[in-house]
């Protein structure tokens, strides 16, 4: 009997032990959300406030050092996820996963983004003020991964932490932009709707949405930003998270563009200028609402085939603060479709420097006019692919189709 106790007692003092270290290893993993922290690639002391959702918010000098700390803090965070980014577009999964992923692997390889990713870097002007944030972002990352403690899925796993590159860091803002768009189209009854958006390079920086909207309705946007690469795709994420915003807040279509306009100007750099189409479709009374902000005028096509050209709203948005914009108001007939585009549809180019044009891009909808909206994207784009014969695309390509129902 003593011995059984004596046992019982190891044992017990044995499982205290394995729970005291499990915690202590646990809370040692933990992110830091209070205290202090010494980078030492900052220039000045840095306040981080974390809200009750777990979003940093950074207090800094410049933004450079804001950039540093927001690197080290995602790093802290995510770096296990944003491991599993960057090994994304160069088929490294299977490496951890095995060979089920050997197909996925495959797919992404073959998608070429490694090699868009390179060459967004090499485009870079190294000199510029986004080179120099990507730069302090990444010591920021490199600093946690060099002295951070190991996240539990590298040492479960048994994967060796690496320094992050630019090009890793161009991949996983790659999936991230991805992220900011659309997966689905909503299911909207008796609506047909879809959309895509093909970046030039790595990223890009055209912009599409559905917004679904209290009051059954939905927002429907496309916006094209001046450039491409890097730049495009950090000011893009400016207007997204504007856009929803806004569009959350109001449903007037031209006050929506006029106080993302106001924001805009305010929180971009000179030269930085986005185009905008943005419409608020009533479901229940089907009245089409937008405002066009110095976009490419979508084609509404009706049933007959007959187009109209939705051009009404005001000057592109990122140039004067007190610019104003005109709405229209439409009506969705069954029927009607209505595509809107960014400008690398129509400027598509072939061999011979031709441009694809509207007019080509008119008829192919003229002419699939039965089609759901969906195969109307893929009819456009076969023939743009058709069209440029292999010659490289110059600009990012966004389509938008909305189709109302018979």
């Amino acid at each position: 009997m003593r011995i059984l106790k004596k046992i019982l007692k190891v044992l017990a003092v044995l499982v205290i032990l394995v729970f005291i270290i499990g915690w202590l290893y646990y809370n040692h993993l933990k992110p830091r959300y209070s205290g202090e922290i010494e980078l030492s690639n900052i220039s000045a002391k840095t306040t981080v406030y974390f809200d009750d959702f777990g979003i940093p918010h950074i207090y800094a000098d410049n933004q450079e050092d804001a950039l540093t700390v927001l690197g080290y803090v995602h790093a802290q965070d995510r770096l296990w996820q944003m491991e599993l980014l960057r090994r994304i577009s160069p088929g490294r999964l299977s490496e951890i996963f095995g060979e089920k992923l050997l197909k996925n692997d495959k797919l992404y390889v073959s998608l070429g983004i490694e090699e868009a990713s390179e060459k967004a870097i090499n485009d870079l002007d190294k000199n510029s003020e986004v080179y120099k944030l990507m730069v302090a972002y990444l010591e920021g990352i490199n600093q946690f991964i060099n002295e951070g403690p190991t996240p539990i899925e590298f040492t479960l796993i048994g994967v060796e932490k690496e320094y992050f590159k630019m090009q890793d860091e161009v991949k996983v803002a790659s999936q991230i932009q991805n992220g900011l768009l659309p997966k689905f189209a909503p299911q909207i009854e008796g609506y047909d709707l879809a959309g895509i958006s093909i970046p030039a390079q790595a990223v890009g920086g055209d912009y599409f949405d559905f917004i679904e909207i209290e009051g059954n309705k939905l927002g429907v946007c496309l916006g094209d930003v001046t450039g491409k690469g890097m730049p495009a795709a950090l000011l893009m994420a400016n207007l997204q998270a504007t856009i929803r915003g806004f569009a959350l807040t109001t449903s007037s279509a031209n006050d929506c563009v006029y106080r993302a306009n106001k924001l805009l100007v305010k929180s971009t750099d000179l030269g930085k200028f986005v185009t905008l189409f943005y419409g608020n479709l009533d479901l229940r009374t089907h009245l089409f609402s937008f405002s066009n902000a110095g976009h490419d005028s979508p084609f509404l096509v009706s049933k007959s085939e007959r187009v109209s050209r939705l051009n009404t709203g005001g000057t592109i948005l990122g140039f004067l603060e007190e610019s104003q914009y005109l709405e229209e108001i439409v009506t969705f007939k069954p029927g009607d479709t209505l595509v809107i585009y960014s400008d690398g549809i129509t400027e598509a180019m072939n061999s011979f420097e031709e441009e694809f044009g509207e007019d080509r891009v008119c008829q192919i909808v003229q002419n699939n006019m039965d089609k759901s909206a969906a195969e109307l994207i893929e009819q456009i784009l076969a023939a743009i692919n058709g069209f440029s014969e292999g010659t490289p695309r110059m600009d990012d390509m966004t389509l938008v189709v909305v189709k109302r129902k018979d």
